[in-house]
């Protein structure tokens, strides 16, 4: 019986194991490459988040300062009695307009309001309504006895945001006898961007308290606002209940990183801080990763696969070239040629090793065999071949000559079909203890039938 090789499935073969093996240390690589990417992006974001609100606390830095200097001014205007007076805007005129100068180019007009809210002088003319009593920073100012600040409207006749801040001058008893007011346009917010110096693609809003959109800049170019309003957005929602910063679409449909601060009661400042690059170069950064790696994984299967080839395949296919020709009797295959890894060199010279003892048993039982073949044959004592089970499967010239048969008429027949009926039983039991090992051999005489019928 020849046995057949076991079929062999791609997946279990030496190159795909090796293969294997480069792709488990390739997966684990991968995975530290885009964990690497991706915690990089989020050490630059995060690096980007204490940026914006280290900028915007210098905008409220910039405001609080404003005001403080505000407060300086009116306070030495206040020492002048002049400027408690009502209706005596020729005595006060030279002061005010000096004190406007120390405000500009912040402040855009200087004025004086009585008890009743009447602006009865200004350094630039007033558009529009001359009484401020309904104002919230004019009836501040006269509830608190101190400098407060108005909420951020649109000028009408120029597009711009504005706010008032009032200041009360006090009679000798404690009583408000005139009101000073500023008005301040944006001109503070444009020195504050000029001296961040704000990335391209940065955006910048002034957000009335109920989060209106007046005034918006983005990369320093000003933007229109009509109608914009941030109340609906999900970022702004997000930093009104206490977030600092927060990602996601602007109002032009590109993702910052949001941050707000309030200028105390007159506006909300917002400030967008690009991503958008970040993500960018963390996709540009991952991708070389990824090509190297994809090169050096090229690399390695390129000498995986010479290396199964030269180390492992080729020696294993000559190695089994050689234990098929052994296995269809051709003793003297050697693989002694084969050079591989010192694990297959050394199974080579075992085979070797073994296929030398199995061509010398080869030899020795051919020449016994030769031996006996002869002796058999020639011997004028009958001999017979037979299995277990008594079938005759050889005979020598003798026992033809004896029972009359010729061979292949023998080999046709059982031993029991040629004994002597009443001796058929005659070696039974010591049939049985040879083959139990119980004797070595044993003798038996026991009469046998002719062809002819003669016993």
């Amino acid at each position: 019986m020849t046995l057949q090789p076991p079929k062999i499935r791609l997946y279990n073969t030496a190159r795909a194991r090796l293969f294997l093996l480069v792709l488990l240390v390739v997966i684990p690589a991968l995975g530290v490459q885009v964990f690497g990417a991706w915690s990089d992006l989020r050490q630059t974001i995060n690096e980007r988040e204490l940026e914006s609100v280290r900028v915007i606390d210098h905008a409220q830095s910039d405001f609080d300062h404003l005001l403080v200097e505000t407060r300086a001014v009116f306070a030495d205007l206040v020492r002048l009695n002049d400027i408690r007076g009502s209706n005596n805007c020729a005595q006060t005129f030279t002061a005010l307009r000096f004190a406007y100068e120390r405000l500009a180019p912040d402040a855009v007009n200087l004025a004086l309001a009585d008890a009743q809210g009447n602006i009865y002088c200004a350094v630039n003319p007033v558009q529009g309504d001359r009484n401020i009593a309904l104002q919230s920073h004019f009836q501040s100012a006269l509830q608190t006895l101190d400098l407060s600040a108005g909420v951020y409207r649109l000028n009408p006749s120029t597009g711009l945001p504005f706010v008032s801040v009032s200041y009360p001058a006090l009679s000798l008893d404690g009583k408000v006898q005139t009101v000073i007011v500023a008005t301040f346009e944006t001109r503070w917010m444009e020195i504050w961007q000029s001296e961040i110096s704000l990335p391209d693609g940065a955006s910048v809003t002034l957000l009335a308290p109920d989060g209106a959109a007046l005034w918006r800049t983005v990369s320093g170019e000003k933007m229109p606002v009509g109608g914009l309003t941030a109340s609906g957005l999900d970022w702004f929602r997000s930093l009104q209940a206490g977030e600092t910063v927060v990602e996601g679409a602007d109002f032009d449909g590109i993702s910052r990183l949001h941050t707000i601060i309030p200028l105390g009661n007159s506006a909300i400042l917002h400030l967008g801080y690009p991503v958008r690059e970040l993500y960018a170069q963390a996709y540009a950064n991952l991708r070389w990763k990824l090509g190297l790696l994809g090169l050096v994984v090229a690399f390695a299967f390129a000498i995986a696969w010479w290396v199964s080839e030269t180390m492992f395949l080729h020696p294993l296919n000559n190695l089994l070239d050689v234990v098929k020709r052994v296995q269809d009797g051709d003793l003297s295959a050697r693989v002694s040629g084969v050079r591989g890894l010192g694990e297959l060199t050394a199974l080579a010279h075992s085979f070797d090793q073994m296929t030398d003892a199995l061509q010398q048993r080869e030899a020795e039982r051919q020449q016994m065999e030769q031996r006996f073949r002869a002796a058999f044959e020639s011997s004028a004592i009958g001999m017979a071949v037979m299995s277990l089970e008594g079938k005759i499967l050889a005979v020598n010239a003798a026992v033809c000559a004896m029972s009359g048969y010729s061979e292949d008429e023998l080999k046709q027949r059982n031993d029991s079909d040629n004994v002597y009926p009443p001796d058929a039983q005659a070696d039974r039991e010591l049939f049985i203890e040879l083959m139990e090992g119980k004797r070595p051999h044993y003798n038996v005489e026991k009469r046998y039938l002719r062809k002819n019928g003669e016993i």
